[in-house]
């Protein structure tokens, strides 16, 4: 009821989020209403008020109701959402930027209780789907759901218990924001999206272990379920992916045993997409060890140790099974900041399979936290240890095998080679294989295709991780996700080959027989023996710097007057950039120099000189490599920030930004990347910047949400900067820089 006086605002919701239309109306006492008396107007509003309350229910149920419809007629009907490519690095599809959206539909209408698909499509950006309203840059969420992070391909699941409009955004790209309307109301049947089941609560060892689930909604008939089997202290003791049947149903089985040492409550772990549920199961330990599985060695009790200042830590280690296939045991320390292998070493195990190894730290120059890669056979763990000015603290590291004979670890005949999904965002895939299979055989001539399946980038390239020369027999470049390279070996051999971008990743390609070249027509054998030219490259330096000035010559022996040696510089794509020809004889060279310009591309160069001698063709290869494409840009500094810059930390569960300080001496097209990883190896995300800096010094903020179940403790930031995306010709501008930071 209105009143005289009073100022009735009537408000119309609009379907348009954000958008508020407003018609108010002044009544004036005396012109609509009778002058009674005040006591009248008291009686009169006291019989009123009731009506008017439930007036103005029925008008709010009318409203909210017209408010659904008029939506409905102006959106779609959909139960999915899809992004928008390249929405996490351009605001061109944002809304307030004139763009249609950066979540396809922009509004979408659902029914009360239905399961809605949220996917990330964009094959360049990490989202999230979280609701909730954006005010300006500062995020409001509604706690209704949160996608936390997924990667492209990832996809979230929610079923709509809620009525009405429930807005939406990107916690790391606050300019896309989305709209849910919900139709209806009404109880909801309760229906697990995924369950995992053991077969029994208790195992022995030599038990046989059987797991099974079953997915609800299936977004991928060949998309895996990543299932792991975590021990009481947190290792993984089995990490298999089953890819579920037509209707959704999946299962394993594994002995008990090899690596469940310890006795307790053991979880299993099973991930579809970005949908998780755990079961567990109770393990009565190794001590009772049946014959089906050899008892593992338990080590002495050992007192806990106590943290000293020491100049020298140990590794040791024991493995189970040792004796099924003896092999021994590598070590590898990598520098805090990535690059460096600054020592090596290979133990023995003893009989009973116990290894150690001891290293000494004083001379190592670089502060921080060192990875220690240990190998065996085709099993990989890693540990760190902590060093500042040449001491640590003395603790020893332990490491534990079991020497299973996995199925990868045997060639297998195939001429496809696939990536395991997952394998570029952690290690964990190395104790078994990151390539599918790991070691294959092919015949000679055969073509090998190499296929990235992974959701992240990828390299094939031959030779190890730390070799001074790689890419000699095959190197694939940056590969995208679904993208391939092929390669035809011409000879017999076994060949290495790892990604450039995550070294962990390894594997083999055994090569049998060769092809047969065509057979020349040779001349009539002259009475004695011809003498070919054999020729040499000489005083060439094994790596340069942009500028540099690359120089060296030609020489031959058994060289007969004058002999015209062609030499081509080919660049790590294969195209040649030097041309020249030049004259040598006996006793006198041909010199070669060139300056390696900015047009260069930082990679290993090929040099090839040749020549003809008696109708044969003499050919000599050297090799060098051109460590960086730009020397006058720097990763200065990475650190936890606010959003305006100042130092901070990172806690789970909130939204977190890293500072990443850039200096150049010129301008310069920049692509910026931070991954970041919590204590556990796990990816909480990957954001970039993609801009042209001033020369000088900069800084670039970039946020992440970190999620309420990120492991607390050291979190590892990586910094990346190149020309643009690698699988644009990019190339990097300078080192990768690491740094650690607590996650609380």
């Amino acid at each position: 009821m209105i009143h005289p006086g009073e100022t009735p605002l009537l408000i119309f919701d609009n379907t348009v989020p954000g958008f508020v239309s407003e018609f108010r109306m002044q009544m004036l006492g005396g012109e609509l209403f009778n002058n009674n008396s005040e006591a009248e107007a008291a009686a009169q509003a006291e019989a009123e008020a009731a009506a008017q309350q439930a007036a103005d229910a029925a008008a709010q149920q009318a409203a909210q109701q017209a408010a659904a419809e008029a939506a409905a007629q102006q959106t779609s009907f959909t139960n999915t959402i899809v992004t928008v490519d390249e929405s996490g690095f351009s605001q061109a599809c944002a809304v307030s930027q004139g763009g249609s959206g950066c979540y396809v539909p922009l509004t979408a209408v659902v029914n009360y209780g239905d399961t809605v698909t949220m996917t990330n499509t964009d094959p360049t950006g990490v989202h999230t789907f979280t609701s909730g309203t954006v005010d300006g840059f500062s995020p409001n969420p509604s706690q209704i759901f949160d996608s936390s992070v997924l990667m492209s391909g990832d996809s979230f699941l929610w079923q709509a218990d809620v009525s009405g409009q429930v807005p939406y955004y990107c916690m790391l790209h606050t300019w896309m924001v989305g709209t849910i309307v919900v139709q209806g109301n009404g109880p909801i049947e309760e229906t697990e999206s995924i369950s995992v089941n053991v077969s029994r609560t208790s195992y022995d060892p030599g038990d046989s272990i059987f797991i099974s689930g079953f997915i609800q909604n299936l977004t991928d008939y060949n998309q895996s379920v990543v299932l792991m089997v975590v021990s009481p202290e947190g290792d993984i003791v089995n990490l298999q992916q089953v890819i579920p049947d037509s209707t959704g149903n999946y299962s394993m089985e594994f002995i008990a045993g090899g690596g469940m040492i310890v006795s307790g409550e053991y979880d299993v772990r099973a991930q579809y997409g970005a949908q998780k549920i755990t079961d567990y199961f109770v393990y009565s330990g190794s001590e009772e060890m049946t014959p089906v599985i050899p008892a593992p060695v338990q080590p002495e009790p050992e007192p806990e140790p106590v943290p000293v200042s020491t100049n020298v830590f140990s590794v040791k280690g024991a493995i189970t099974n040792y004796n099924e296939s003896p092999s021994d045991v590598t070590l590898r320390v990598i520098s805090p900041d990535g690059v460096y292998v600054i020592a090596v070493d290979q133990v023995t195990p003893n009989a009973n399979g116990e290894f150690s190894s001891q290293f000494n730290v004083s001379n190592w120059s670089q502060d921080g936290y060192h990875s220690i890669l240990v190998g065996y056979n085709s099993q990989e763990k890693e540990t760190r240890v902590y060093v500042e000015n040449g001491m640590t603290d003395g603790i020893t590291k332990k490491i534990s095998f079991v020497n299973t004979i996995f199925p990868e670890s045997k060639p297998v005949r195939s001429n496809t080679i696939t990536t395991v999904i997952g394998s570029g965002t952690s290690p964990s895939c190395a104790a078994t294989s990151c390539y599918t299979p790991s070691t294959i055989i092919v015949n000679a001539g055969d073509t090998i295709t190499m296929k990235n399946t992974d959701t992240v980038m990828h390299t094939f390239t031959s030779g190890n991780p730390g070799d001074e020369v790689i890419g000699t027999e095959f190197n694939s470049g940056m590969l995208k996700p679904g993208a391939y390279a092929e390669w035809t070996p011409m000879k017999s051999g076994k060949f290495n080959y790892f990604d450039m971008i995550h070294p962990w990743m390894e594997g083999t390609i055994i090569v049998q027989g060769s092809v047969t070249e065509p057979v020349q027509p040779m001349p009539e054998p002259e009475p004695t023996p011809v003498q070919l030219v054999n020729l040499n490259i000489l005083w060439l330096a094994q790596s340069y710097d942009l500028g540099d000035l690359v120089s060296f010559s030609i020489s031959g022996n058994n060289v007969s007057g004058t002999q015209k040696v062609s030499v081509d510089v080919t660049d790590p794509r294969g195209n040649t950039v030097v041309s020249r020809s030049v004259d040598i004889s006996e006793g006198i060279h041909g010199e070669i120099e060139f300056r390696l310009s900015e047009n260069f591309k930082t990679g290993t160069y090929k040099i090839t000189a040749t020549t003809s001698d008696n109708g044969m063709t003499i050919s000599e290869k050297s090799y060098f490599k051109l460590k960086s494409q730009f020397n006058s840009f720097t990763i200065s500094d990475v650190m936890v920030s606010d959003q305006q810059g100042n130092a901070s930390t990172l806690q789970s569960g909130e939204m977190g930004f890293i500072k990443v300080n850039l200096s150049s001496t010129k301008s310069i097209a920049t692509l910026v990347t931070v991954n970041l990883f919590d204590s556990e190896l796990t990816s909480i995300g990957i954001g970039s910047v993609q801009t042209t800096l001033a020369s000088g010094e900069s800084e670039i903020i970039l946020s992440f949400m970190i999620p309420e179940d990120a492991a607390i403790g050291p979190a590892d930031i990586y910094v990346n900067a190149f020309s643009d995306w690698p699988s644009n010709g990019g190339t990097a501008l300078t080192g990768e820089l690491a740094s650690m930071e607590d996650i609380s």
